[in-house]
């Protein structure tokens, strides 16, 4: 797993009439790999792509997908409980498992800002290359969409993986506020990686993060490995919540798009939950196969649509 910054240098500050003179004053100086973020600009990028790829997609289509629990009707209008709300797991559905009839975007959208054009035309060339799906493709992965969702969340779920074994807490604690922690395992503390690269993703901002060997209870001023866990497990569910679609936790509002039809809402829906279902399959044990690994042939398009979805968010700030 890559981090997504690597350290260069500590500033110290030179602070006049500094009231703890000595008690020198650093600021950690970092090289990032990237700027984009999952939740700033990847996930919105990718909901808006949805009514381009699926343009023909009906409600009760999408509906057929969840189970019965899953359906809400608010106004005579029926629409999906949020995964984040999901109590029983097994009500997740895994969109790898349902073949979607996928169709390229048009290479010719008005959304798209004219210095991107170039981008958005090599992106939706390459998911047009990949499209129909071969019958063996679809049964594997569904759609090119729910691949992506699974190895997003699978990323996500290998990281926090590796830091829960290696006794890390990545920054839960409680602070100023009693009643509100702060949590730095959030979507948005993972970059967008350069295409070149292996992975989607990589993991930032560890300056707030302290190990089991390392931590002292702000309570008894003990060695606490109790607390330490407890903490460290509710990183794992906040994490997975944001992934959900909890927006408390997510690190920063997420970037303005066109609002969704009630199908393609529906859908973004299905999406999170295989998101989910990733994170909960890679985080359960340390090398776990990958049941939805990414074909060869379908690789490029992938990456494609990662593309495709950065530059419908290029706007947006982090």
């Amino acid at each position: 797993v890559k981090v997504g910054n690597s350290p260069l240098l500590l500033w110290a500050y030179d602070i006049p009439e500094d009231t703890t003179p000595k008690l020198q004053k650093y600021c950690g100086v970092f090289e990032t790999l990237g700027e984009k973020r999952l939740s700033s600009h990847l996930l919105p990028g990718l909901e808006s792509l949805l009514p381009l790829l699926l343009p023909t997609l009906s409600l009760e289509q999408v509906l057929s997908f969840f189970p019965k629990d899953r359906i809400l009707t608010e106004l005579n209008e029926k629409e999906v409980k949020p995964t984040w709300c999901v109590e029983d797991q097994t009500s997740l559905v895994n969109m790898c498992t349902t073949p979607l009839q996928e169709s390229p975007p048009s290479q010719l959208c008005d959304k798209i800002p004219p210095r991107f054009l170039g981008d958005w035309c090599r992106a939706t060339y390459c998911i047009r290359e990949a499209l129909p799906l071969s019958e063996e493709e679809a049964l594997s992965c569904g759609s090119l969409m729910a691949l992506l969702y699974w190895q997003l969340g699978w990323e996500v779920g290998v990281v926090k993986r590796l830091l829960q074994e290696a006794g890390i807490n990545w920054g839960y604690f409680f602070d100023h506020n009693p009643c509100e922690p702060h949590c730095n395992s959030h979507p948005n503390n993972f970059i967008v990686l350069p295409p070149y690269e292996a992975n989607f993703l990589a993991p930032v901002d560890f300056d707030l993060a302290f190990t089991r060997k390392g931590f002292f209870s702000p309570y008894s001023k003990e060695p606490d490995a109790e607390l330490f866990d407890s903490w460290v497990s509710s990183e794992h569910s906040e994490l997975m919540r944001a992934l959900g679609g909890e927006m408390a936790n997510s690190g920063v509002t997420m970037a303005q798009t066109c609002p969704l039809t009630p199908e393609h809402r529906a859908l973004s829906c299905a999406l999170r939950d295989t998101m989910v279902l990733g994170y909960q399959w890679a985080y359960a044990a340390s090398n776990r196969p990958n049941p939805h690994p990414t074909p060869s042939r379908l690789s490029p398009a992938i990456r494609s649509l990662t593309k495709a979805a950065l530059v419908m968010t290029s706007k947006a700030t982090s």
